[in-house]
């Protein structure tokens, strides 16, 4: 009986995966009207160089509503849309006031369009949603770089947006990257850390895609850091010098 049980909840799972989401590669053109009557026009985002992640849900899906959070979550890590990321959340079937009701229940200030009255249904069909939550990310170029991040967590949209070149508010990568060594790079179990022209003693610290501090230490020109212990998925890695000179860097730890 278990064993059928767990059977089942995987081709559940199985076939989630496979049918919600777009079927499109490339992103079509849709306009919508957030909840607050501002109109969000995809193909000037991309336009203006602009990464979009779409957050096609419904308010009475219950994975939109666990998840919720999560990409509001991601929403701040990268700027609220102020910075090279635009979040939009796209309901299908339900009304303005539904969608106000449901972003005040779970916390969301992302822009939010309903399926009625902002539409949310027609962009549901024209970027052929087979169901919800789907969470797709867009380059500028119109290309859809990720169909569906699944789960849509925090730490899963982070990571598709730092894998296409995207980084958290106050993790940026500067001009000085190139001379700072990272290897292997993706890491399994230790990273070599080499700055051969650091000034003094260094602080290094690495954070994770949330920003959270995950090690704190010093060093001068070189240092072998420990990560067996660290989950999979993209950190960064930041060196401040005596003389205030910071350089961040990215890397990823894979099983």
């Amino acid at each position: 009986m278990m064993k059928k049980m767990l059977l089942t909840l995987f081709v559940f799972i199985l076939n989630f995966s496979v049918y919600a989401q777009t079927q499109l590669t490339e992103a079509v053109d849709i306009t919508i009207k957030d909840i607050y009557g501002q109109v969000h026009i995809l193909s000037q985002y991309l336009g203006s160089g602009k990464h979009v992640v779409i957050d096609f849900y419904s308010t009475s899906c219950g994975y939109c509503q666990i998840y919720a959070p999560a990409i509001q979550a991601s929403y701040v890590h990268f700027g609220e849309n102020n910075n090279d990321v635009i979040f939009l959340t796209i309901d299908v079937g339900h009304t303005n006031a539904d969608v106000a009701a449901f972003d005040e229940t779970y916390g969301v200030t992302i822009p939010s369009a309903s399926g009625m009255e902002g539409g949310g249904n027609l962009a549901h069909q024209l970027f052929q949603i087979q169901g919800t939550p789907s969470v797709v990310l867009i380059a500028p170029d119109s290309t859809i770089l990720n169909p569906m991040i699944w789960p849509p967590t925090t730490q899963n949209i982070d990571a598709a947006l730092a894998l296409a070149g995207l980084f958290p508010i106050g993790l940026q990568e500067n001009e000085s990257e190139l001379s700072v060594k990272l290897y292997p790079n993706p890491v399994i179990d230790y990273l070599m850390v080499n700055y051969e022209t650091c000034s003094g003693t260094t602080t290094l610290s690495v954070y994770d895609l949330t920003g959270r501090p995950v090690i704190t230490s010093f060093f001068h020109d070189e240092i072998l850091l420990d990560l067996n212990n660290f989950t999979s998925g993209i950190y960064f890695l930041s060196l401040i010098e005596p003389s205030g000179k910071n350089i961040t860097r990215r890397f990823m730890v894979s099983e």
